[in-house]
């Protein structure tokens, strides 16, 4: 008997030429994004709505999807193992929640409430967009401790501009060219515009 994988949910044994049964084994559907970074997987901007009806992921690996809120705005989305259905997860500037049905990390873990105040977000502050010639109040900001620089990048293909920041020191007006795209740093609170 030999056992053959289609689709990546479904295991046929198949016996003889002529004689087959089926087992398929249901996966799990996450919702699956992140607002922080637009050139990374699962970017949508749109992440932070709820209840979210965008991007899912489908896993047979985990058994429950999570959703993390960050003080600063930033969600992400997807499946994760480590929490049990309606378990809350706190960290010094987000909070998380565990589910496990199909899509039920539609909301921003409205049923956690945490008992203490926290604290303000501190550090860098970057805008963060990808084909953004201008900014303006709607442009997306990321703020993080670990930031050392905002960037701002030209794509020589196509002249596309990239705002982000970096986790790598760099002196405040800083530039290189990698040959693909020229990036310039400053090291202020939305410099990069």
């Amino acid at each position: 008997m030999k056992n053959f994988y289609l689709m990546n949910r479904c295991t046929y044994n198949v016996q003889l030429v002529l004689e087959t049964s089926g087992n398929c084994v249901a996966g799990l559907d996450c919702y699956y994004c992140q607002n922080d970074h637009p050139f990374w997987k699962g970017y949508d901007v749109d992440c932070d709505s709820t209840p979210y009806d965008g991007n899912t992921f489908t896993t047979d690996d985990y058994e429950t999807c999570r959703t993390l809120v960050y003080t600063n705005g930033e969600v992400w989305r997807g499946p994760m193992a480590g929490g049990a259905d309606g378990d809350c997860i706190y960290g010094e500037h987000h909070k998380g929640c565990f589910c496990s049905g199909d899509n039920c990390n539609d909301g921003l873990c409205e049923h956690c409430i945490q008992t203490t105040t926290p604290a303000p977000p501190t550090g860098l502050q970057c805008y963060s967009c990808t084909n953004c010639p201008d900014v303006d109040e709607n442009t997306h900001i990321t703020q993080n401790i670990d930031f050392m620089a905002c960037s701002f990048s030209i794509l020589h293909s196509n002249g596309a501009t990239i705002r982000g920041a970096s986790k790598v020191e760099h002196i405040d007006g800083e530039c290189e060219d990698s040959g693909s795209i020229f990036t310039c740093y400053c090291t202020s609170d939305l410099c990069n515009a």
